[in-house]
């Protein structure tokens, strides 16, 4: 099982402070789990999710999953879906 929590309204330049979205589902932004867990590798794209830190977010989705993030938050049509975190792309790209 994976237990997520969400890291909060502190937000860098990207209007955040405006009361745009992440675009994350609640709780999605960061994982608890290990790495090496497949639940933890995938993030669903969700209108109006909560806030979350830019650089945490950047760190676990990679450039065009938090663009793709933040987008979807706005309210911008972006297609429903969901982003694989750069520790899924890691593990694969080193043949694990």
């Amino acid at each position: 099982m994976t237990t997520r929590q969400s890291t909060g309204s502190a937000d860098t330049d990207d209007g955040a402070a405006n009361g745009e979205g992440s675009g994350l589902s609640e709780g999605a932004a960061v994982s608890t789990s290990s790495a090496s867990s497949p639940a933890s590798w995938i993030r669903e794209l969700a209108a109006g999710a909560p806030e979350a830190d830019a650089q945490a977010l950047l760190a676990a989705l990679g450039g065009k999953g938090l663009n793709l993030a933040r987008m979807t938050g706005r309210g911008f049509p972006v297609p429903p879906g969901f982003v694989i975190t750069t520790a899924a792309y890691r593990r694969v790209a080193a043949g694990a």
